[in-house]
């Protein structure tokens, strides 16, 4: 069913169609703003209070709006009218609207056959005003017009933002997740979902797009006005509209319904666009073909925004930071085709699932997001056979479960509390966390099945909103109570469940699991899946589900090893006793790569969480580099990255001599530079163990061919590509006279984003007092973007240099936020939690206390970087002496 569409509302949008039908003309510009009409003089009642709570009151909804909206890319201001149809379902004289930051200069509400002029409250804390009718509304539709101002933000990509390039002007917007009010008065809630028209006006020699199709552009006088068709259905925050000089990129006609689509960049970057014009088409049909329903849009347009934090994937009008959506062809990167390709899938992926079926308040974010996540790992998996769809799958379970394993961890649904609480919800639960449930509940109920239940979702609330329990009850049409309990324990819960696992081979053998957990929470009921081999060499599964209680799972057999997570695709730890672990890494080459993975991966987070021994790591790290396989290898190397991140200045030459002579064969036959054929396995452990080598093992002769490299790249030499951040870090982990400067220049010449982020990463590295005082000045010089040139000034937190990196920052803050907006002076917070030494969290919190009480965006990031700073610390104090006697065994 379909929130909001009740049959009342559904009759009275007819009644209102003529109100606000298409034939609005644009305000004029913002030079020219919209005069005051007359106030109503007429006896008033005292102005009704704000509502008490986030949510607007609900006896008054949207029916559908017609916006006009003035930009000028070159002024610092626009200005709107917007006609809201809406349906009033019990008597009120205020109509309450978000809004933040807009001056209102005119309001009216037309109801019962008469026009009212409207007085205005302001509850501005709230980012809300009240339209206030003279006398009170009867039960019915009512059209409310309003004509404003607002101003357009120069360091933030969010409401109404413009960006220069080369002395051209761009504005774009960005409204997720709630910043549509910052360009219109609306109903900015996600639940509300009605037709948008928009029609806008901007001077001549600009393009200007939208949500939906043009439907007429003409010239008046000096300037463009383009009005657009209505859309279907949509929350407020996927509106969207870009003005500009753009270039443009036809794609041609994609998907099912042959949806034009186009791509639209800065002027002159057109031709960066080669590979997501390639790739859009391929995955609009692999998603077509999953969700078995064409693209839901009349039109779609891609644009690649010069500094953006991301993507967004507003209907039809889909904006991406350029670094994700352009590639220059005279550089070809595998890795940013990748890039590209997961990104592009992704916000595809939401025009059905988030778009077509839109969340039905913001504690349901995870699943806009999380389907999102898996759908698009799908996809690009599909478009590039020569993909690892395991590196990729394990990297989301691990990220999802580090995240929750944190004593400040949340759950996938939680409750939204004030405006802050939506942003705060974008991080890995929501994405990473619902992704990995995804996967795991599709391989337990099969493809086919998990598929339908999709399916049946879309079909049964198009065009409407939906929360997680009516996905949870689309599974459960497929299936059978066990998923619907089973999913409902993840939802509401933080944390990891932990299985611990033994075989009971007397009588009639079993699998025997028992969950714990420290979380007095609801129990989780998981789909445990056990792999253990047959008589003919294969494997064998049995899988059931699992509760507080625990369970035996049947065997046919005793078998020589058994894992207790097969593929690694259930979203749990595993606990092994250590007979069972032994045979694991007995019978490591008969154990599937998957498997190894998961385990491994186990393994890490139980050391870390202090539930096994540091002693345990070195038989798993030697097994693993001895089977000669890149996937081994790659998760070898990871253990061996976490234990260096714990070896102190006392123990490193011991440590790095054991790095080499693990590892050093297997770094110098992946080699330093990619080679033609390489599989996605064999750059992830190249990367992987080169890394651990000339960096963590001081590798002299790594370091000698990096460093030549590098310096032979900055005269003049090829590009290392996609080689490039690995060659510099290992170059600058003992880097000769002159080295930072030559990279300095090179930084300051780049026009090359990514380029620039490398060098910047690399300098950032260095942590000598002289280098990080060239790196400060380097920074406040102001020739750098704030946010990318933040290495150069956090560089040395959380390394031996901890210390004095900490009191330059402090010294030098003032300075340094300065030049960043609010938006992100919260990663001055965040990479204060990199410390971890004994003293740092009362030193972290003493100085950003007083400053998070004035900036909430601080408070949100301080609670996180103490809890990483004490996690940290703990680990290393329990570490330190395994690790001392360890590194002193002969």
């Amino acid at each position: 069913m379909t929130i909001r569409r009740w049959s009342r509302v559904m009759t009275l949008v007819a009644a209102v169609a003529s109100a606000c039908g298409p034939g609005a003309t644009a305000p004029a510009r913002p030079s020219t703003p919209p005069t005051t009409p007359p106030i109503d003089d007429r006896p008033h009642t005292p102005p009704p209070l704000p509502p008490t709570t986030l949510r607007l009151p609900t006896e008054v909804v949207p029916t559908g709006y017609q916006l006009s909206i003035a930009i000028d890319p070159e002024q610092p201001s626009f200005s709107g009218e917007v006609t809201i149809a809406i349906a009033i379902a019990a008597s009120t004289s205020a109509i309450w609207l978000s809004s933040s930051g807009l001056t209102i200069d005119g309001a009216t509400i037309a109801a019962g056959g008469a026009t009212m002029t409207a007085t205005i409250v302001d509850d501005a804390a709230h980012e809300r005003i009240g339209v206030v009718a003279p006398r009170p509304l009867a039960i019915g539709p009512a059209v409310v017009t309003l004509r404003y101002r607002g101003s357009m933000v120069d360091d933030d990509a969010v409401g109404v933002f413009r960006q220069q390039v080369a002395s051209q002007s761009y504005v774009f917007t960005q409204f997720e997740s709630i910043y549509a009010r910052r360009m219109v008065p609306c109903f900015d809630e996600p639940g509300w979902k009605v037709p948008w028209q928009v029609t806008v006006r901007a001077p001549a020699g600009n393009e200007i797009v939208a949500n939906s199709p043009e439907v007429d552009r003409r010239l008046d006088g000096t300037d463009l006005v383009v009005r657009f068709a209505p859309t279907p259905p949509m929350a407020s925050y996927l509106l969207a509209l870009a003005v500009g000089p753009f270039a443009t990129v036809d794609v041609g006609p994609v998907g099912r319904a042959q949806v034009p689509t186009r791509i639209f960049t800065i002027a002159g970057r057109q031709a960066d666009a080669a590979v997501a014009a390639e790739i859009t088409p391929a995955a609009v049909g692999a998603l077509e073909a999953y969700f078995d329903r064409a693209l839901p849009l009349a039109k779609l347009d891609l644009i690649a925004v010069p500094d953006f934090p991301g993507a967004m994937e507003n209907l039809g009008l889909i904006t991406f930071s350029e670094s994700i959506l352009l590639e220059d062809p005279a550089r070809p990167s595998i890795e940013g085709r990748r890039t590209v390709r997961s990104v592009v899938a992704h916000e595809l992926a939401h025009q059905w699932f988030g778009n077509l079926v839109t969340l039905r308040w913001w504690d349901d974010l995870w699943l806009n997001e999380s389907f999102a996540t898996w759908m698009a790992a799908r996809v690009a998996h599909q478009l590039d056979p020569h993909d690892d769809p395991l590196l990729d799958a394990r990297a989301v379970v691990e990220r999802a479960m580090a995240a929750d394993a944190l004593p400040s961890a949340r759950p996938l649904r939680r409750p939204i509390a004030g405006g802050l609480d939506v942003d705060d919800s974008f991080d890995a639960i929501a994405y990473e966390k619902g992704g990995a449930l995804l996967a795991m509940f599709e391989r337990r109920l099969g493809t086919d099945r998990f598929r339908a239940g999709v399916r049946g979702y879309l079909a049964d609330h198009a065009e409407g909103s939906a929360s997680a329990q009516d996905f949870i009850a689309a599974l459960a049409k497929v299936s059978d109570a066990d998923t619907s309990a089973s999913f409902a324990s993840f939802l509401d819960q933080p944390g990891v469940p932990q299985i611990a696992l033994e075989l009971d081979c007397a009588g009639r053998p079993a699998a025997v699991a028992t969950m714990t957990s420290d979380r007095p929470t609801t129990p989780w009921v998981v789909p445990l899946c056990v792999r253990f081999p047959d008589k003919g060499g294969g494997w064998q599964e049995r899988c059931a589900w699992i509760g507080s209680a625990g369970g035996r799972i049947e065997l046919p057999r005793c078998p020589a090893w058994i894992v207790g997570n097969a593929d690694g695709a259930g979203y749990y730890r595993v606990r092994y006793t250590p007979a069972l672990d032994l045979a694991l890494r007995t019978n490591l080459r008969q154990v599937g790569v998957a498997d190894r993975f998961a385990r491994v991966a186990d393994l890490a987070a139980q050391l870390r969480a202090g539930a096994v021994e540091l002693p345990t790591i070195a038989p798993w790290i030697v097994a693993l580099t001895a089977t000669d396989n890149r996937h081994d290898l790659i998760v070898a190397a990871k253990l061996a990255e976490f234990v260096d991140a714990q070896v102190d200045a006392a123990h490193r030459p011991r440590w790095q001599r054991w790095v080499r002579a693990h590892f050093g064969r297997a770094a110098a036959k992946a080699g330093l530079v990619r080679r033609p054929g390489d599989t996605a396995a064999a750059i992830a452990a190249r990367n992987r163990v080169t890394r651990l080598v000339g960096v963590g093992g001081g590798d002299p002769g790594l370091g000698r061919a990096a460093r030549q490299r590098v310096e032979a790249w900055l005269a003049g030499g090829a590009d290392p590509g996609d080689d490039r951040d690995r060659l510099l870090e290992i170059a600058v982990a003992d880097p000769p006279a002159g080295l930072r400067d030559r990279l300095a220049a090179a930084i300051m010449a780049t026009t090359d984003r990514d380029l620039r982020d490398a060098l910047i990463d690399a300098i950032g590295a260095l942590t000598s007092p002289d280098d990080r005082a060239a790196n400060r000045a380097l920074y406040l010089s102001g020739g750098l973007d704030a946010a990318d040139a933040l290495p150069l000034v956090v560089g040395g937190l959380g390394t031996r240099a901890d210390a004095e990196a900490w009191a330059d920052l402090v010294a030098n803050y003032d300075a340094i936020a300065a030049r960043l907006s609010p938006f992100e002076r919260g990663d001055l917070v965040s990479a204060a939690g990199s410390r971890c030494t004994p003293g740092a969290h009362d030193e972290v919190e003493e100085f950003f206390t007083p400053r998070a009480a004035e900036d909430a965006r601080l408070a949100l990031e301080l609670g996180p970087a103490l809890e990483a700073i004490d996690r940290c610390v703990a680990e290393r104090a329990r570490l330190a002496p395994a690790l001392a006697t360890w590194l002193a065994a002969p």
